[in-house]
């Protein structure tokens, strides 16, 4: 759920984008997780990791000046993955 700090700088440069063009833009931050059970004792969950995941946004973009009225972040675990992280035998 850390930002790595090559994400944070993009994240600051699109915010910073954001708020100069779009100030009142109300932004939906979705976190993710692939499709096997989490095996981290931080998280109970991947519900967990991908809320924190969202969050972790949700906070860097207040930091940047956005409102919290403007910000919603929603965690959709393995729901919704990219693709499948299981390997044929």
């Amino acid at each position: 759920s850390d930002l790595k700090s090559t994400i944070k700088n993009s994240l600051k440069k699109i915010g910073q984008e954001i708020l100069l063009k779009m100030p009142h833009a109300r932004i939906r931050i979705e976190g993710h997780t692939d499709d096997q059970p989490i095996g981290i004792s931080k998280f109970k969950s991947n519900w967990e990791l991908s809320g924190a995941r969202a969050a972790a946004v949700a906070s860097d973009l207040e930091q940047l000046g956005f409102k919290e009225s403007q910000l919603t972040a929603v965690g959709f675990a393995s729901s919704r993955p990219v693709a499948p992280n299981r390997y044929p035998n």
